[in-house]
């Protein structure tokens, strides 16, 4: 009988640790907790709907500025106006830009 242990790889575990499996959209995502120190690791879905819905709702500002001014104003902006629109819908579009990148990185966990 031979022992041989050059090729095992050795782990400490701090326990307690709370590992769990939880199905969202018909896929498995793994969640591990540090009983010890608190630290959440593992999988987080996002939900690319609500992501949408968001980034559609925070452009909408500048659309509908710039659809009014369009119809009060048929030859000009307004002046400032169409300024106005641009920034708000320039604002918007970063900050949905900004949210999705974040969604990105939740999923990549």
């Amino acid at each position: 009988m031979q022992l041989d242990f050059q090729d095992e790889n050795w782990r400490y575990i701090l326990l307690p640790m709370y590992i769990n499996t939880y199905h969202y959209d018909n896929q498995p995502f793994q969640l591990i907790i540090n009983g010890q120190n608190g630290k959440i690791a593992g999988q987080r879905p996002a939900d690319w709907r609500k992501i949408g819905l968001v980034g559609a709702l925070l452009t909408l500002p500048g659309i509908l500025t710039f659809l009014i001014l369009l119809i009060l104003f048929r030859d000009t902006l307004g002046g400032g106006g169409g300024i106005l629109s641009f920034l708000l819908f320039t604002a918007g579009l970063g900050a949905a830009i900004a949210i999705a990148i974040q969604a990105q990185k939740l999923d990549d966990v």
